[in-house]
């Protein structure tokens, strides 16, 4: 059961792989160096479905298929950054 926090968020665990925690993390660093002292890794996630939402905005159910089948060609065709694994944060 998810927890409530402040301001109407809630508590969700999420499974994402060693370098999509350590790019969120990267990113939060980064707006924290550059001031934004509110920045960490679940701002970054919520920034993240914010242009997810409006990528998908209006596109039909084939086209958000589509979309996702894109994604992941496009992860395929990455050159491997090591063995990943996969954790829990939240």
């Amino acid at each position: 059961m998810p927890v409530t926090a402040r301001h109407g968020y809630r508590v969700r665990h999420t499974v994402l792989g060693d370098q999509d925690v350590a790019e969120a993390e990267r990113i939060a660093q980064t707006l924290k160096g550059e001031g934004w002292m509110h920045a960490n890794r679940s701002y970054v996630m919520r920034a993240a479905m914010v242009c997810l939402t409006d990528s998908l905005r209006g596109k039909s159910p084939e086209d958000v298929v589509r979309f996702f089948i894109f994604i992941e060609r496009a992860r395929r065709q990455r050159p491997a950054a090591g063995p990943t694994q996969n954790r829990v944060i939240g």
